[in-house]
């Protein structure tokens, strides 16, 4: 009957399949098959694969063949510490930074503990430079490291408070954040102004010490130039609820003495590399032109609130974003521990 030869039919499959099999397994050693077995039991999950350039597939891995594996990869992924050091022609501080060395225990770590068909990222360490800004407290800073692709936008203001929203409405939705520097004559004049100022700082702007008028202060005995930052830097704390790391001479004037009196007072005195020359407004494509012909790694940008500014910057910036700068505020672009990324 039908139905007996298609249940014949099912057996000789399943013998013959039983039979492939026992042949397949046996041409297979059984030290293979075990190794298999153990790797898939005690290795690293399958699927788990480690996120670095070019990708590295783990899965089944012993730790001693994962130990080899990340040896090798940290002598390819190590970068070496940049000492400070002062720079040759305007004796201005260019800052250090640290390095990088693979933290082989704790990514091995990570990776052990991974799910299956999932990613690591691998886990890194500082290596700190051994000479440090703090060995320099009283230069200036013009720019920043020059290894990094990154250049900082510091506006000082004492006037223009009308065109400091307009900045703002270009900076954020390029998700730019400047270092906004005011004088406290201007901050104490106007609630508006502070209030102005503390919208700023709660937008992850950065707040900087422009001293207390908009006057030179070179020419000052330490101690009165002490009290100017210190009265500045009072109302700034309380206006932010912070205290500025950065001082921002007016008018770029500096000497010995007020360069004492600014690191007395626990600040960095920071000047600029590229100067926009906003202030004399000479048109829109001028201020532009020489953001983007001047532009170059580690670049301080000095503006200030002018009608042309805010225009300028909304021509400028997407294009100096383009050619892959990081745009940010002071303490990012000095800080020593830069993003992997920057260092180009």
């Amino acid at each position: 009957m039908w139905y007996v030869n298609l249940r014949a039919s099912k057996m000789r499959f399943f013998l013959a399949l039983v039979l492939a099999s026992s042949l397949l397994l046996a041409a297979v050693p059984r030290a293979t098959l075990r190794e298999c077995w153990l790797r898939r039991t005690r290795g690293v999950k399958q699927g788990v694969w480690l996120d670095v350039e070019p990708r590295i597939d783990l899965g089944g891995l012993f730790e001693p063949e994962l130990r080899t594996v990340l040896e090798e990869l940290a002598g390819r992924v190590r970068r070496e510490p940049v000492d400070a050091r002062l720079d040759s022609v305007t004796r201005g501080l260019i800052p250090e930074l640290h390095g990088q060395e693979l933290d082989i225990e704790a990514t091995l770590t990570a990776i052990t503990a991974a799910r299956a068909m999932s990613r690591v990222a691998p886990i890194f360490r500082p290596v700190p430079a051994r000479v440090t800004g703090r060995d320099f407290p009283e230069h200036p800073i013009y720019a920043g490291n020059p290894a990094r692709r990154a250049m900082a936008l510091v506006i000082n203001i004492a006037w223009g408070e009308d065109e400091i929203p307009r900045l703002v409405t270009v900076l954020d939705p390029l998700g730019v954040r400047a270092t906004f520097c005011p004088v406290g004559e201007w901050l104490e004049r106007s609630p508006a102004h502070r209030e102005l100022l503390a919208e700023l700082a709660d937008a992850g702007h950065e707040v900087g010490n422009h001293g207390w008028c908009n006057r030179p202060m070179d020419e000052m005995t330490e101690d009165a130039a002490a009290e100017d930052l210190r009265m500045s830097g009072r109302l700034l704390e309380r206006v932010t609820g912070r205290m500025p790391s950065y001082f921002t001479p007016p008018y770029g004037a500096i000497g010995p003495t007020l360069l004492r009196a600014s690191a007395k007072m626990g600040y960095r005195t920071v000047l600029w590399s590229l100067d926009s020359i906003d202030w004399k407004q000479e048109g829109v494509p001028r201020i532009a032109s020489r953001l983007l012909t001047r532009d170059h790694n580690g670049a301080i940008v000095l503006l200030h609130p002018t009608p042309q500014t805010a225009p300028a910057l909304e021509v400028a910036l997407p294009e100096l974003l383009a050619r892959g700068y990081r745009l940010l505020t002071l303490s990012e672009l000095l800080s020593p521990d830069p993003r992997p990324e920057d260092i180009r």
